[in-house]
């Protein structure tokens, strides 16, 4: 069944219908699975992959609701896709909801040791009125408000004076040693022949540019380029914070070598081909712009997409195609 009335926000992948946002990537997935197959009716297996978007992206939240709600109304299901789908989705939100309250009541016991802890604080304070006459109190506190300044000045004196001392004692050994040394000022006018010995540092100092340039890329260079792999969410382009850090590191080696890298863009298997191919050239060139932001010069990096065609786990699983939404690094020659 056709959509109407429908837009596309900015970069993100979620579709406006009505003045509604949904989620994209269910809306097409839901339409690729009716759409001249079969009885045009969404099975238990159909049902299967329209969970396996919502667990790749770890969240069902109201977006997602109101899409699962919008695809029941205007797709059609067998009993057993709609009775499988509800089934399993309950128990995986009962199970993230479960965790979130299990994190929650680990997180008080850090204030309970606090509270403990000022428990004796705010006790001694009434312990002391009861024992002692209340006239008696203000003249102990200015007792020891009047010695603590003593300290102070004190230690201020002392401090004062240790300076003294030292610069007296750094000023006159200071005028020992020039005063100990006057024929060193007056060496270089007696000598003039170390003059000539200036005259081959030039020469010296003319190969060094060309060594500070390396030819190649370094072989610990190369094998850390190839190790780099960064982490991205299902259907997202945005850099995490993880990303940020290991760009910033590569930047940095990346300064100190005579390199070029090809940047190249992954994901999993779920989805068209056509949006998965531009997800992850996306991929590719927001991180060549990061790489280019820290001072990378971008003649030095060349950006692919290659969609899903060169999987590191099993798209089969969760985890396999949580690996498989990466961006990778490979040194080439120019």
């Amino acid at each position: 069944m056709t959509r109407s009335n429908s837009s596309q926000a900015g970069d993100s992948y979620y579709t406006v219908i009505k003045g509604k946002k949904y989620d994209r990537r269910m809306l097409e997935l839901a339409e690729g699975l009716t759409s001249g197959r079969g009885d045009g009716r969404i099975s238990i297996a159909d049902a299967k992959n329209l969970l396996r978007v919502v667990k790749d992206a770890n969240n069902y939240s109201a977006t997602e609701k109101l899409t699962m709600e919008y695809i029941r109304k205007h797709y059609k299901f067998t009993k057993e896709g709609d009775e499988f789908f509800r089934s399993e989705i309950r128990k995986w939100a009962a199970n993230k909801s479960a965790g979130k309250k299990t994190k929650a009541a680990k997180a008080p016991k850090p204030s309970a040791k606090k509270s403990a802890e000022a428990a004796p604080i705010a006790v001694a304070p009434t312990a002391q009125s009861t024992s002692e006459p209340q006239s008696a109190a203000p003249a102990v506190s200015g007792g020891k408000k009047s010695s603590a300044i003593m300290q102070i000045l004190l230690g201020l004196l002392l401090l004062i004076a240790a300076a003294v001392i030292f610069y007296f004692i750094a000023y006159k050994s200071g005028c020992a040693k020039t005063e100990n040394n006057p024929p060193v000022t007056s060496e270089p006018s007696t000598t003039p022949a170390p003059a000539p010995a200036a005259t081959p540092v030039p020469a010296e100092a003319a190969p060094q540019p060309a060594a500070a340039t390396p030819s190649a890329p370094t072989p610990a260079f190369k094998d850390y380029v190839e190790k780099v792999r960064l982490g991205f969410v299902a259907e997202k382009t945005e850099l995490t914070p993880e990303t940020l850090k290991a760009l910033d590191e590569l930047a940095e080696k990346m300064k100190s070598e005579n390199s070029h890298l090809r940047i190249t863009g992954h994901t999993c298997s779920l989805g068209p081909k056509s949006l998965n191919q531009l997800i992850s050239e996306k991929r590719a060139n927001l991180v060549k712009e990061a790489l280019v932001a820290r001072g990378i010069a971008a003649d030095r990096l060349e950006t692919r997409g290659v969609a899903d065609t060169e999987p590191a786990g099993d798209n089969k699983t969760v985890p396999g195609r949580a690996l498989n939404r990466r961006v990778t690094f490979n040194v080439i020659q120019k």
